[in-house]
């Protein structure tokens, strides 16, 4: 027999107490509850899971913002976790630059910019808006069927920081005209 203890439930539940559970309309055995629950743990993970694919977006963000208040304990997980799976990791490291050329670019423009001006990391909110340009880039090139690229308005090289207000979409062909030459001014135009 299982015991739950009286603090938790109120009372003591027998092992074999049958409840009816409010979701599946089965009844199960008590232990097949969580405390204080009408819907069984099996209903109960269903629901949660439905709930977490509807609310993808605000899942990722509530999950980012407790890793930025808990980076202490997230980096010493993250360094346990590296440690014991080297090889798995830098297999996966590969395949995701291969797949995902794009925002392996996009990472590694930030992280030069970063390096060469010393500049401070970037927020998960600053990232998140570079992130949605990058998608928006990808989403005008398969809508339209021409390549589009993110481009730095003031270039890396001419000290222009990788930051959302100094990225734009813009087509591949003009990006490339651009290279590294700084935008044109009105007194330049004429």
């Amino acid at each position: 027999m299982i015991y739950f203890h009286e603090q938790h439930l109120g009372n003591v539940y027998k092992g074999n107490d049958l409840i009816t559970c409010s979701s599946c309309l089965v009844e199960k055995e008590t232990f097949e509850f969580y405390i204080n629950k009408k819907q069984c743990k099996v209903c109960t993970r269903e629901k949660q899971k439905l709930n977490r694919d509807s609310n993808k977006d605000r899942e990722y963000l509530r999950r980012k913002k407790w890793e930025e208040d808990n980076s202490d304990y997230v980096k010493i997980r993250a360094s346990k976790y590296y440690s014991e799976n080297k090889d798995i990791i830098k297999k996966n490291c590969l395949e995701y630059k291969s797949k995902n050329k794009d925002k392996y670019l996009a990472y590694n423009k930030n992280h030069q910019s970063m390096v060469r001006a010393g500049l401070r990391k970037l927020s998960f909110n600053e990232r998140a808006k570079i992130n949605l340009i990058y998608i928006e880039a990808q989403q005008v090139t398969i809508q339209t069927g021409i390549q589009y690229h993110v481009d730095h308005i003031i270039p890396i090289s001419k000290g222009g920081e990788h930051v959302c207000y100094n990225l734009q979409v813009i087509t591949a062909t003009e990006n490339l005209k651009k290279g590294s030459s700084l935008p044109m001014t009105n007194g330049e135009m004429s």
